[in-house]
């Protein structure tokens, strides 16, 4: 077995062969995605995960918005890799790997372990929107489907957006 950790942010090791729910605490994902740069880093200004995440959990059915803020979290443990990449044949095993990381984290926070339709689609449109409203130039290859929201953001620092994910976190399950 590969015993191989890494120490999270609240000083507990996560295990990347063995993840358990203990080791898996909201403020560890709150502070990683809000220090993770969308787009890995080739946008004009710094616009983290954890900013991205909330706006999905607001646009997605409200039924799933713990599922939408929680959809990345596994990206707190793995980091981002942009989804080009990741679709590739040449990155299953990192696929195998999140897949596993995120379901833990969905059973943890009592989510459905299979991505709701409205939590993808917000996902698919907040990546239109976030297209035309964090590239300096569209690429002419770069073709989407999804309908943008109508809306205009402004770019928080990672303190802001790690504070908004955890009041959006708390929001959803304090009730």
């Amino acid at each position: 077995m590969n015993n191989s950790w890494i120490q999270t942010y609240t000083g507990l090791k996560f295990f990347l062969s063995n993840p358990s729910p203990e080791s898996i605490v909201i403020e560890d994902i709150a502070h990683s995605l809000s220090l993770l740069c969308r787009y890995n880093g080739h946008i004009e200004e710094f616009y983290s995960v954890a900013q991205h995440s909330v706006y999905v959990s607001i646009f997605c059915d409200p039924k799933y918005a713990l599922q939408g803020l929680l959809h990345d979290a596994s990206e707190a443990y793995l980091s981002d890799i942009p989804s080009p990449f990741k679709r590739d044949d040449e990155f299953s095993s990192y696929r195998n790997v999140e897949k596993k990381i995120q379901t833990i984290i969905y059973e943890k926070f009592h989510c459905p372990i299979i991505e709701d339709a409205s939590v993808k689609e917000a996902d698919r449109r907040m990546l239109e929107t976030e297209i035309n409203n964090l590239h300096r130039v569209r690429h002419p290859d770069w073709q989407t489907t999804s309908k943008p929201y109508n809306l205009s953001f402004k770019n928080l620092l990672p303190k802001d957006a790690k504070k908004l994910f955890m009041n959006r976190f708390l929001e959803l399950t304090s009730k």
